[in-house]
């Protein structure tokens, strides 16, 4: 395929989509499956009905041929440095949000980059396009890379230096048996500590949360419990009211899939989630701490997985989002290094920000080292996070 030469972005109305744009996109999603479910016509709906966080739909033009449909997201975004979760400074600035990989469209790399470029100069309100996220073995990440090809767009290409693990559940072999996933004696420690939780309060289960009636019941019980959690405690709130609308919405189109573990008549741990093209996104979970000894986050993960890796349930792939962490390293069956990445336009406050960063996270790799050398990593992050 030769590499487009004139790549266009038509930001559609505001409105219901037409019904042929909805047709041919919900083909183009099935033509280029799996794709991201935040690419898809139902979660631009989904979202829309809340009012709260504008979407929009942009059809993806090379010439007159026309290429597919994304979905663009505004958000409140900021430059800034963080360690252990906390924030050193921000500065506030206002951005776009894109997902990839994942795209309803057939392209090759070097018209993806051009995309991106293309979706910052549509929306001239903002200062840079948030990419989220990019493999970096992804053919689009060299690309981005390139200096010259971003400057001639009037454009700052810029990401951390600092890859996250993407950790996901990718193994034909263990659908139907996710519990051979691990050895005898992990099965028999999270079995036991389900089995104490069951009998000092009476009961313990897991719930299944998909129909629209059930998101209510869901979303009361999981504010419950992310009040008391570490993330509501440190990170603000994790389940939101207003979550009820565009969750309601996505459980319509089937896409909902949320789980509660409970001990007794009390919400002990909650996986908000959704479904999409045999794709399992787990978005937020969170635990009340009064439950730690019970080790509930890894009760309710090894249920969820054996509940919804099935050939019946049609889930192939369980996707536990950005970053690393212990639990997520220990339930996926494989991992890959990514980052967000950021387009910023060319200006002179947003490049003097982007410096800051630059030194912040230059003083932060002098002094990393040294800190993991004696040991100290642990006890530091735990210090920072307040726990």
């Amino acid at each position: 395929m030769a590499r487009p030469q004139r790549i266009s972005i038509d930001i559609l109305p505001e409105g219901p989509l037409a019904d042929d744009v909805r047709a041919a996109w919900a083909k183009a999603c099935e033509d280029n499956a799996p794709c991201h479910i935040s690419h898809s016509p139902m979660w631009l709906e989904a979202l829309r009905t809340t009012g709260t966080k504008p979407v929009w739909a942009v059809r993806v033009r090379d010439g007159d041929r026309l290429l597919g449909y994304l979905n663009v997201v505004a958000e409140s975004g900021s430059i800034g440095f963080t360690v252990a979760e906390k924030p050193l400074y921000r500065i506030p600035v206002s951005m776009g949000a894109v997902s990839y990989p994942g795209w309803p469209l057939a392209a090759p790399p070097e018209t993806c980059r051009d995309v991106l470029f293309a979706i910052l100069d549509a929306f001239p309100r903002f200062d840079g396009l948030r990419i989220s996220t990019v493999p970096l073995d992804d053919p689009v990440f060299p690309l981005l890379e390139n200096e010259a090809a971003a400057r001639d767009h009037g454009i700052k290409a810029h990401w951390s230096g600092h890859p996250q693990r993407r950790h996901v559940v990718d193994d034909p072999s263990l659908r139907g048996r996710f519990e051979k996933r691990f050895s005898s004696k992990t099965r028999h420690t999270i079995q036991r500590k389900w089995r104490r939780m069951a009998a000092e309060f009476g009961d313990a289960r897991l719930e299944v949360f998909k129909a629209p009636e059930r998101v209510e019941k869901f979303i009361d019980e999981a504010r419950k419990i992310s009040e008391k959690s570490w993330q509501g405690r440190h990170l603000g709130e994790r389940i939101r009211e207003n979550d009820k609308v565009w969750m309601t919405e996505l459980a319509r189109s089937g896409a909902f899939l949320s789980f509660i573990l409970y001990a007794g008549d009390r919400p002990a741990a909650f996986c908000a989630g959704k479904v999409f093209q045999g794709t399992y996104y787990y978005d937020e979970v969170a635990y009340d701490p009064a439950f730690k000894d019970y080790s509930p986050g890894r009760i309710l993960l090894y249920e969820l997985a054996k509940t919804i890796y099935t050939p019946d349930e049609g889930v192939t792939r369980i996707d536990f989002q950005y970053g690393h962490a212990a639990y997520k390293d220990q339930f996926s069956t494989t991992d890959y290094a990514e980052t967000y990445y950021f387009l910023y336009r060319r200006r002179p406050g947003l490049l003097a920000a982007l410096a800051l960063q630059r030194f912040y996270a230059r003083a932060y790799d002098l002094v990393k080292a040294p800190v993991e050398k004696l040991g100290l990593k642990s006890r530091l992050r735990k210090f920072l996070r307040g726990t």
